[in-house]
């Protein structure tokens, strides 16, 4: 995401073309692109939480917890249970894919660098894009220079608690096959005749997917750990005197951006296929986002 050729003062971002427009900036050709898709439950939170800033006066308390990045990484991990898969369906769902290790490595790879490239939007536009009002604003400038300690490395579930998903003892499992196995052989002690040899053949096919899906299986649980291990940014960025805004700003914040972030997309020169890539990532962070009951309950009760 080439963030170099977006303009980030926002005032010159125009719509219509018969706005007059300085002489000497050069805007980029301007794309129409759709929307994220939002689910109606962040539509809503979104809206109420804009009137209560506009209206009431009402601002976010910050640091947010959990902030931007902590969100992104709890994300990737909940993706890595998902084999790094989008938020496209398919008409087979019920059987999961089989993955080798580099596929598995590519969609880590595109994930992290899309994540890491909406925390860079987000802090370079939260401040001219974003905030709502002049109140905002300046809760921004003292926000950035708060004292912060790096949150805890968890997984945050939906009601809010720790939730480390069961990864699989694949060791185990393998143990309990290697004696299945041992056994179907003491029990198949007689020739094998052209009755069996049919089910030899079953056995070989059956064998050979056996040793696919362990493969598999060992790989994801792999993925697993290193997301697991992901962070966004080094806990050195959380003792900077002036803050990253991802470090500072939670979710009402992001949702903001990604309500914008077709607007900036459009005015880049990412190509056809990274922006596919960004928009499936990005509209799976929003159905993961939905799905977090526990980040609006303090702001909406």
């Amino acid at each position: 995401m080439d963030l170099s050729v977006i303009s980030i003062d926002d005032k010159y971002i125009v719509e219509d073309e018969s706005v007059p427009v300085p002489i000497d900036r050069i805007l980029l050709p301007i794309r129409t692109l759709p929307d994220l898709e939002f689910p109606d439950n962040l539509k809503s939170h979104t809206e109420y939480n804009r009137n209560l800033v506009r209206e009431k006066n009402k601002l976010i308390q910050l640091p947010c917890q959990p902030n931007v990045v902590t969100l992104f990484e709890n994300y990737i991990r909940y993706l890595a249970r998902k084999n790094f898969s989008d938020n496209k369906t398919t008409k087979r769902e019920s059987q999961p894919e089989v993955l080798n290790k580099e596929q598995l490595e590519i969609r880590y790879t595109l994930c992290v660098e899309t994540l890491d490239g909406v925390r860079i939007c987000f802090n370079t536009f939260l401040f001219e894009m974003l905030l709502v009002n002049k109140d905002e604003q300046a809760q921004y400038h003292e926000a950035l220079k708060m004292t912060l300690q790096p949150p805890q490395n968890n997984i945050i579930s939906q009601n809010g608690e720790q939730d480390y998903d069961n990864v699989p003892n694949y060791e185990e499992l393998e143990s309990n096959d290697n004696k299945n196995n041992v056994k179907a052989k003491r029990g198949n002690t007689h020739k094998p005749t052209s009755q069996y040899a049919s089910s030899d053949i079953s056995l070989t096919k059956s064998h050979c997917s056996k040793t696919v899906k362990d493969t598999f299986e060992k790989a994801c649980d792999e993925y697993v750990l290193k997301a697991d291990s992901w962070k966004a940014v080094p806990d050195s960025t959380y003792d900077e005197e002036i803050k990253q805004p991802a470090v500072v700003y939670g979710v009402y914040h992001l949702l903001r951006l990604l309500e914008n972030l077709p607007k900036i997309l459009a005015r880049t020169k990412i190509d056809d296929e990274r922006l596919s890539v960004v928009y499936s990532y990005c509209n799976g962070l929003l159905k993961y986002l939905s799905t977090q009951t526990y980040l609006f309950e303090k702001q909406d009760g």
